[in-house]
């Protein structure tokens, strides 16, 4: 069974998390902050499988909504005036389950993660170790995704509320009724745009009889397991790319190589759309790649020929270090 005892399990994890999360998920330094405070704190994080999961344990997605946007004068003056200055809680996510507990008058006994991304997975495992809550070595979607609505449980129409979301600052909010899925998330970034940052949320809340048919089982172990190769890869000053494609086998091939020739984003509703444009080197001299994200990589063309899509996982890669890139965090001629 998975264990993270230490800050290199964690940069392992935090790594082979990154690269599933397709261009989004979060920052790996967010991830090691959530996941580090934990482990200062003397919390355990703990792993149980699908299989360990009993069918009557009532488990909860704790995860993040909104956005970090960078520190204003005119953002402080607005959360100077709304009260936002104290901070008066250790782990959002961890507060969000203690107020959907005492909303619905239960008791959650392990976390599913909602999807893979170092800091999307992080908010779910931290949050579960400030409760002393296992994991459960699953998720419901198998990489970083930007709507609810492309989730499992929402493809199989299983209850996505009550929704409780906590900030930092002791904010707390329950959502008991929406008119659709893509409502309630819409409700929920709302809360969270409220405080000018990420929210802590949890929802989903499913027994394992309804939770075990349709997770995809064992994915923080491959996030970690191959977070584990690519770190021996970087010390080994061995290549990254082939590191990975041994690790996946026959489920994993090279789309392109090139330098980033052209970048085009921009925000809105909460999401961060866009397209990178990649001018080909090497053997695909001459071509271009273009893909298009939604806070994750979507679709790709290769000379405007469709070449990937999504739920297949596009995942970018800087070929001298080897590390996962970030859409927002990709520079051009990188």
């Amino acid at each position: 069974m998975l264990e993270i005892k230490d800050e290199s399990d964690i940069e392992a994890l935090l790594l082979g998390l990154s690269f599933m999360g397709t261009g989004g998920g979060g920052t790996r330094e967010m991830g090691k902050a959530l996941l580090m405070d934990a482990i200062n704190a003397g919390k355990e994080i703990k792993f149980i499988s699908l299989d360990e999961l009993k069918d009557d344990s009532l488990t909860v997605c704790a995860y993040m909504m909104g956005s970090s946007s960078p520190m204003t004068e005119e953002k402080q003056k607005k959360m100077q005036f709304y009260g936002l200055v104290n901070v008066k809680v250790n782990n959002m996510q961890a507060a969000a389950i203690k107020a959907l507990e005492k909303f619905s008058n239960v008791k959650v006994e392990a976390i599913m993660p909602l999807e893979l991304g170092a800091a999307a997975s992080s908010g779910a495992i931290s949050g579960a170790a400030w409760l002393d809550l296992p994991v459960v070595d699953a998720d419901y979607m198998g990489r970083a995704l930007p709507e609810i609505s492309q989730t499992l449980p929402v493809i199989h129409n299983l209850p996505m509320l009550p929704l409780a979301s906590a900030d930092k600052y002791g904010n707390e909010v329950i959502i008991s009724h929406a008119s659709s899925y893509q409502m309630a998330e819409r409700l929920g970034k709302n809360i969270a745009s409220a405080s000018f940052d990420l929210a802590g949320q949890a929802a989903f809340l499913l027994r394992g009889e309804s939770v075990k048919p349709i997770s995809l089982s064992g994915t923080m172990s491959q996030a970690f397991n191959l977070g584990k190769a690519m770190l021996s890869a970087q010390k080994n000053n061995s290549n990254m790319t082939e590191t990975i494609l041994r690790y996946f086998g026959d489920r994993a091939k090279i789309l392109f190589k090139g330098d980033i020739a052209r970048l085009d984003a921009y925000e809105r509703d909460g999401y961060f759309y866009g397209e990178n444009h990649i001018r080909g080197s090497h053997e695909y001299s001459g071509k271009n790649y273009r893909i298009w994200f939604k806070n994750e990589n979507i679709q790709s063309w290769i000379d405007d020929t469709p070449d990937v899509s999504c739920p297949d996982l596009i995942c970018i890669i800087e070929s001298s270090s080897g590390l996962p890139l970030l859409n927002g965090r990709i520079k051009m001629g990188y």
